[in-house]
């Protein structure tokens, strides 16, 4: 058996409903998923690492500010890191810019998804 571990923050089905930054102290683990509410700003620092869980969508109403830089990029994942699941085809159900969100900025951004064929 193998087991992987790591101190995170862990954010469990949470509506954002005030203006936040994630900074890049810990890295980010998605459960249930994440909503940024409308007239909401969500910013990432550049650095930042984001695991999403299968079930875990990352809804945007509001804002999302990427800050990554090209030395510093902000990857966005699923959270199965033990081989065989690590590029597993749709681990997890991605990000979703929705109808009243606007003002999006995505910088030095690395979103790894991918997609059944």
């Amino acid at each position: 058996m193998q087991a992987y571990g790591k101190n995170a923050h862990f954010i469990n089905s949470k509506l954002i409903t005030s203006d936040t930054t994630w900074k890049n102290d810990l890295p980010y683990v998605i459960l249930g998923g994440v909503q940024v509410d409308t007239s909401v700003i969500l910013t990432i620092d550049p650095g930042c690492r984001i695991y999403s869980h299968a079930d875990a969508p990352f809804l945007v109403d509001g804002t999302l500010i990427i800050n990554g830089t090209k030395q510093d990029s902000v990857i966005f994942t699923g959270d199965r890191l033990d081989a065989g699941y690590a590029n597993l085809p749709a681990s997890w159900p991605g990000i979703y810019f929705r109808a009243n969100s606007i003002n999006n900025v995505l910088t030095h951004t690395i979103i790894k998804m991918l997609l059944k064929q």
